[in-house]
């Protein structure tokens, strides 16, 4: 089970998915929300000095350490957890495409 934490709890390259956003003010969670950081999606810790670097599908965002310390996050518990969910969903749709042949 992976535990919840900031995102400036974790590490560069680190993927996770965001669990949810703990403003005070609605505003930075509206212009979070703007730019794709909404429970779910999916996340990459891209750079975290000067500034964190958050990957959101095809977008990088910059953002303070103030505002990265309200995106919590669930991360995966290694890239190879990451790589097995995907390349195994790869897998059984390629075996799949191959009976169909």
């Amino acid at each position: 089970m992976s535990e919840i934490l900031p995102v400036v709890l974790c590490r560069v390259g680190q993927i996770a998915n965001v669990v949810e956003v703990r403003a005070a003010d609605e505003a930075i969670v509206r212009k979070l929300a703007a730019f794709g950081i909404l429970p779910g999606t999916q996340i990459t810790i891209i750079q975290n000095s000067p500034a964190y670097v958050i990957r959101v599908e095809h977008t990088e965002l910059a953002v303070d350490r103030i505002i990265a310390s309200t995106i919590f996050v669930k991360k995966f518990q290694s890239c190879t957890d990451y790589n097995k969910l995907f390349y195994g969903s790869w897998n059984k749709f390629v075996t799949l495409i191959k009976r169909m042949l």
